[in-house]
This record gives C-alpha cells, structure tokens and sequence, in this order.
C-alpha cells in the first residue's frame, strides 16, 4: 500500500503577499503529483514537478570534509526514496524556486 503526504504549495515573493499554487501529494519515493491548481498557476506548478520528478537525487548542503579549504561550499546527494529526500525536496524548492510545502 502507498503512503501519500499531502501539501498545499505555498510560494512567496517579497513584493507580493504569498500564493497558492495548489496542492501536491508526495509518495515514499519522492515524486510529487498535483492533486489540484490555482488555474492561472497550473502551468507554474507542472512544470515545477515535472523537474523535480526527473531528478533522482538533489543535493543537500553538507559539512566541509576533514582538511578541506575554508569558505567552500560542499554538499551530498540524497537519492530519491531515501531518508531525509522529504526533507532535500523541501530544502531545494525553498531555495531555488521560492516554494514552501505546508502540511495539508
């Protein structure tokens, strides 16, 4: 049996108030369905999940290994249906597409 997690999908804009996209259904692998739209943002959406549901890991910022330059940037991959990929998944559309996932 599938376990789904439902969110509402939330984005925000620092000149706008935020907007609601629609809602989305995670299953145990990662992959994102929408389970319905604001109908002027569908095409937004889709095309956000269809990105997403291509990837099969994203990469999480991660501690600088022993002896590594200082300022660098690091990060580590976490696979799709592995722990903590809800977690990347919430981190990445934060980050680069200014969505949040909120409980539904």
């Amino acid at each position: 049996m599938s376990t789904l997690q439902r969110f509402k999908v939330v984005m925000h804009d620092e000149d706008a108030p935020a907007l609601t996209l629609g809602t989305v259904a995670v299953d145990e692998q990662g992959q994102l369905s929408i389970l319905d739209t604001a109908l002027a943002e569908d095409d937004r959406l889709q095309t956000v999940v269809d990105e997403l549901n291509a990837e099969q890991a994203l990469h999480q910022e991660a501690a600088p290994p022993p002896g590594a330059p200082r300022f660098g940037v690091y990060t580590r991959p976490v696979a799709r249906g592995t722990p903590g990929f809800l977690a990347a998944l919430r981190e990445h559309l934060r980050r680069y597409h200014d969505i949040e996932l909120q409980d539904a």
